[in-house]
């Protein structure tokens, strides 16, 4: 065990400039009765990137023989109605929204 002793409210400072950093974006859905993972890295996290990358995920989808497909998001800004028309703009043009129902 360690046990030491420092002034109260104190802790130590690492100094950054987050404004020099590269920051990449996380994006993952898990199916929920196989545990299978998507995921893909982005440098934005916009709702262009979200609609784009729910697009691979539905591309993805039929490859593996899935017609129906249900989306749970949490209450980001950037999943709201502007994704939502942007990722059927995308089925439309990757020819693909007669191929899965996105709900």
């Amino acid at each position: 065990m360690f046990y030491g002793w420092a002034k109260r409210n104190t802790r130590p400072e690492v100094k950054s400039d987050e404004s020099k950093r590269n920051k990449l974006n996380g994006m993952l859905c898990v199916d929920a009765i196989s545990g299978k993972e998507f995921f893909r890295l982005s440098v934005g996290s916009k709702t262009e990137d979200v609609s784009e990358y729910l697009a691979e995920l539905c591309l993805d989808s039929i490859e593996a023989g899935y017609t129906d497909l249900c989306i749970m998001m949490d209450r980001n800004p950037t999943h709201k109605e502007k994704m939502q028309n942007q990722l059927k703009l995308h089925l439309e043009q990757m020819g693909l929204s007669q191929e899965i129902k996105v709900e």
